[in-house]
């Protein structure tokens, strides 16, 4: 049923790749697929673009009142929480 990993593991380190090397959906999609073939394909591809629009949009938005403060003092993130 896993088909080698090729879905959700690559989803995966695709996400990562956005999020903390900035890479944009399509150059990580094109990183996995030259690393292993047929990797991130129909729906993974597609949650990835939009992954990409929904962090766009979350970068160049202001922040609301509850994110200025420290995350262990949000209620439900402990301090190993935070970053």
């Amino acid at each position: 049923h896993c088909r080698a990993g090729l879905g959700r593991t690559g989803t995966l380190i695709a996400r990562h790749m956005m999020r903390s090397l900035e890479f944009s959906a399509r150059a990580a999609i094109g990183w996995l697929r030259i690393l292993r073939p047929g990797s991130v394909i129909g729906p993974q591809q597609q949650y990835l673009c939009d992954a990409e629009l929904k962090m766009e949009a979350a970068r160049f938005s202001p922040p609301n009142a509850d994110s200025a403060k420290p995350a262990a003092s949000r209620p439900g993130i402990s301090a190993l929480d935070a970053p």
